[in-house]
C-alpha cells in the first residue's frame, strides 16, 4: 500500500472509532500551533481560547495580474481616527470601553509581558524554545440557490453567502488549490462538458521578501463570486528568521495576515486585480452580502521582551497599498477582567469601490454566525487541567471536556457596533450551534452535566435555557429553524431532539427519537423534514459506514427515521458533508447530492458521488459517479450545470453526464502534494 493510501487508510480509522466531535481548535491543522502558544496562564480560566497565531507576512499578487505587495518592513502609520464609541455595559463579568489612546493598549499588554516575564525566571527554557527561527514544531492556523439551474454553495442563511474552495456561476468554475506549484485559483470553462478547459490561473503568491522566502505557506484559501467580481481571502504565515524579536510566548517567531485580493473577472480569461487589503491575524471565517464581505480575522499579541517591540504589536494593523497602518485607537474596544491576549477583528469591505469599516475587540473565534444585521462570534475558553505537582502550571494540558464559550454579539446595522460578550457554560460545536432570530440570540453547548440551549435577549441577557439534555453525551449536530431547535446528540445511540422555542422564556424539549448511529449534519428538505448525514455505529458505538437518514418531524412530539441509506460496500465509507456542509448539494428539483469516499482495503476504490431524492417519504438513490480510474483521493466537493454532474477532489476535475453517470471529461491535477486549500 502507498504511504498515502496508508496515510488515508488510518485517518478514516480515525473518523470511524472516534466518538467524540474535536472542535475546530483542536483539528490536526491546529494543533501544532496550539503546542506553540500558552505561555501567559491566566487567574481563572484560558482566555480566548489559546490566542491564535500572531501575524507578518506580506502579499505578492503576481504575473499580468497588477502586482501588489506589501513589506514586512513598511512603516507603521496611524489611521484616521475613529469615533470612540458610547460605553455599553457587558453582558458578562466585563465592562465595554473603547481605547482613549494607544498607550492605553499598550499599557494593558506590558503588563501581561511581565507577567509572563516573572513566571520565564522559573521556567525559562519553556518560554524561550519557540524563538529558534525555525518552523520546527510550528503549525499553521488552518441555503442553497436552489432556483438556479446549477449548483451554489450550501448556504445556513439564505442570501448571506459563504465562502469556499469551490464556487459554480453556470458558465465557470472556480477552484482554490494548493499543490507543489503553490497555492492558486482556477477559472475553469464549463460550457462544453466534453472539453473541461482552463481559462486562466490567479497564483496566490505571498511571502516576507519580494515573493522569494520559502519559510512560509498559504493555507485557508475561500472564494466568493458574485457576477464580475471575484474575492479571494486566504492567510499566509511566515516563520520568522533568527533575527526577529524574542518573546515569551513563541508567537514572535511565527505570524499570519489574512489578504483580501478583489479581482474584475469580466474576461474570463485576463482576470484583473482590482485592488488588495490585508488585515494581521489568521480568518475565522467571512460572509458576503450585496457586494460587501464581512471578514472576521483573530490576531494574537506577541508578548515581545523589548517594550517597543511590544508596544509596536499591541494593536492590530492593516494595510493598504503597501503601507502598514494602525487600527485607529477608537476602533479598539477593550473590557475590563479580561484575560484575553487577542484581538477579534472584522472587517466590513465594499468589493466594488473599495470602502472599509474596521472594528478590533479584545477576544477570540472560532465560529461565526451572520444574518442581515446581526454577527455572533464564538470561542471556546479551557480551564486548564491539573498536572503533576512537579510540572509548570504553563504547561498544563487544556480539558475540551471542561470548556465554555465566550459569545461575541455585534450589530451592522449602523456600521459595526460591538454589543458585548457573555460567557456561556459549555462548548459549541459548529456555526449552525448558534443564531439569532425574533430579536434573540439561541446557543447550543455540550457541558459535562448533558447539552444546554440558550436563549439571550440582544442585551446578551440569558432570558430562557434548557439543560440537562442528554446528560454524558455530546451534540454532533444542531439546525434552528424558526421556533424550532433540531439536536442530534451521541455516545451509543443518536437521540434527536425536538426543542420548541417559541417561547424565549422557556425553551421546551417536545420529541425525541433515539436509532443507531449519529448525524453530524441536519439539512432541512422540505416542509417537515431532515435530511441526517452521519455515521452508523455497532453495539459499541464505533462508527464504520457512512449513513444518511431522512427523519420525519411534521408532528414535533413524535419525530420518527422514515428512512436510512447506509453506504457499506467498503471496510470504511465517509463524506465529506460530515465534517464540512458546503460538500452537500441540494439541486433546483430537490433532489441533492453528497461525496461518498472510501477506504480499508490494499486496492484502490473509487471515490466519488451520489444523487438522491426524498419519494413519498423513501430516500431513493437516483445515480451515482465515479472516476474513470480510482484515485484514492477523497472527494471534496460536487455540484452541476444544467445536466453536467461533477466531482472535485485533490487530483481531479470530473464531469459527469446527471443522469447516466457516465464521465465527460476530466481535468487532472498534480498528485503529488495535491491539496484542496
Amino acid at each position: 500500500m502507498k504511504k498515502q493510501d496508508q496515510n488515508k487508510d488510518i485517518l478514516n480509522r480515525i473518523k470511524a472509532e472516534t466518538k467524540t466531535p474535536l472542535p475546530k481548535s483542536l483539528a490536526p491543522e491546529n494543533i501544532a500551533r496550539l503546542a506553540a502558544q500558552e505561555a501567559v496562564v491566566p487567574k481563572k480560566r484560558y482566555g480566548a481560547r489559546f490566542a491564535a497565531v500572531a501575524a507578518a507576512v506580506a502579499l505578492l499578487a503576481a504575473g499580468v495580474f497588477a502586482a501588489v505587495h506589501f513589506s514586512t518592513q513598511s512603516p507603521t502609520r496611524t489611521a484616521p481616527e475613529a469615533a470612540p464609541e458610547e460605553v455599553v455595559p457587558d453582558a458578562g463579568d466585563a465592562h465595554l470601553r473603547t481605547a482613549e489612546s494607544y498607550a492605553q493598549v499598550e499599557a494593558r499588554f506590558l503588563s501581561l509581558r511581565d507577567e509572563a516575564a516573572e513566571r520565564a525566571k522559573e521556567n525559562g527554557s519553556l518560554f524561550d524554545r519557540f524563538n529558534t527561527g525555525s518552523k520546527e514544531g510550528a503549525g499553521l492556523a488552518a441555503g442553497s440557490g436552489k432556483d438556479a439551474s446549477y449548483g451554489t454553495t450550501n448556504l445556513q442563511v439564505e442570501g448571506v453567502d459563504e465562502g469556499d474552495i469551490l464556487k459554480n456561476d453556470g458558465d465557470f468554475l472556480y477552484i482554490a488549490r494548493r499543490d507543489d506549484d503553490g497555492a492558486y485559483v482556477d477559472i475553469v470553462d464549463i460550457r462544453d462538458r466534453q472539453t473541461l478547459r482552463r481559462t486562466a490561473r490567479i497564483p496566490l503568491t505571498g511571502s516576507g521578501v519580494s515573493g522569494e522566502s520559502q519559510d512560509c505557506s498559504l493555507d485557508s484559501t475561500q472564494l466568493f463570486v458574485s457576477g464580475d467580481t471575484l474575492t479571494v481571502y486566504y492567510c499566509e504565515t511566515v516563520w520568522q528568521d533568527e533575527n526577529a524579536p524574542e518573546s515569551y510566548d513563541g508567537l514572535g517567531a511565527l505570524q499570519s495576515r489574512t489578504f483580501v485580493a478583489v479581482y474584475d473577472i469580466s474576461d474570463r480569461t485576463k482576470p484583473a486585480l482590482r485592488f488588495a487589503q490585508a488585515v494581521d491575524g489568521q480568518p475565522v471565517s467571512a460572509r458576503m452580502q450585496n457586494g460587501a464581505l464581512l471578514l472576521v480575522t483573530e490576531y494574537s499579541v506577541p508578548l515581545y521582551k523589548n517594550d517597543d517591540d511590544l508596544k509596536n504589536a499591541s494593536v492590530p494593523c492593516y494595510y493598504e497599498n503597501g503601507v502598514k497602518y494602525r487600527f485607529p485607537a477608537g476602533a479598539v474596544c477593550l473590557t475590563e477582567n479580561d484575560d484575553a491576549r487577542s484581538f477579534l477583528t472584522v472587517t466590513v469591505l465594499d468589493t466594488a469601490a473599495g470602502a472599509v469599516q474596521r472594528k478590533a475587540v479584545l477576544g477570540a473565534g472560532t465560529d461565526l454566525y451572520c444574518a442581515d444585521d446581526t454577527l455572533l462570534v464564538a470561542s471556546a475558553e479551557y480551564a486548564p487541567a491539573s498536572g503533576p505537582a512537579d510540572s509548570p502550571a504553563d504547561m498544563a494540558v487544556f480539558q475540551p471536556a471542561v470548556a465554555d464559550t465566550r459569545l461575541y454579539a455585534f450589530s451592522l446595522t449602523d456600521g459595526i457596533r460591538y454589543r458585548g460578550s457573555v460567557l456561556l457554560e459549555g462548548a459549541v460545536l459548529d456555526q449552525f450551534s448558534m443564531d439569532a432570530y425574533g430579536g434573540y440570540y439561541r446557543i447550543a453547548t455540550t457541558t459535562p452535566d448533558g447539552c444546554v440551549v440558550t436563549v439571550l435577549n440582544e442585551q446578551l441577557v440569558v432570558v430562557g435555557t434548557k439543560d440537562g439534555i442528554a446528560p454524558g453525551e455530546d451534540i454532533y449536530a444542531a439546525r434552528f429553524l424558526g421556533d424550532t431547535a433540531y439536536l442530534v446528540t451521541f455516545y451509543q445511540t443518536d437521540p434527536l431532539f425536538v426543542l420548541d422555542l417559541s417561547d424565549p422564556k422557556a425553551p421546551k424539549i417536545t420529541g425525541e427519537l433515539k436509532v443507531p448511529g449519529f448525524s453530524n449534519y441536519l439539512h432541512p428538505i422540505g416542509d417537515g423534514w431532515l435530511i441526517g448525514v452521519g455515521a452508523q455505529t455497532d453495539e459499541t458505538g464505533a462508527s464504520a459506514s457512512l449513513k444518511v437518514s431522512l427523519y420525519d418531524v411534521r408532528d414535533p412530539a413524535a419525530p420518527r427515521e422514515a428512512d436510512t441509506l447506509v453506504f457499506d460496500a467498503a471496510p470504511y465509507t465517509y463524506s465529506a458533508a460530515q465534517s464540512d456542509h458546503h460538500a452537500f448539494l441540494e439541486l433546483a428539483d430537490g433532489t441533492f447530492a453528497l461525496p461518498v469516499s472510501c477506504s480499508g482495503t490494499a486496492e484502490m476504490l473509487p471515490n466519488g458521488a451520489y444523487r438522491l431524492s426524498v419519494e413519498n417519504g423513501k430516500l431513493r438513490i437516483l445515480g451515482s459517479f465515479a472516476p474513470a480510474e480510482a484515485s484514492g483521493f477523497e472527494t471534496q466537493r460536487v455540484t452541476y450545470a444544467g445536466d453536467t454532474f461533477y466531482t472535485l477532489s485533490a487530483d481531479a476535475l470530473t464531469a459527469y453526464d446527471l443522469t447516466s453517470g457516465d464521465v465527460c471529461a476530466t481535468l487532472a491535477y498534480p498528485v503529488t502534494g495535491g491539496m484542496l486549500s
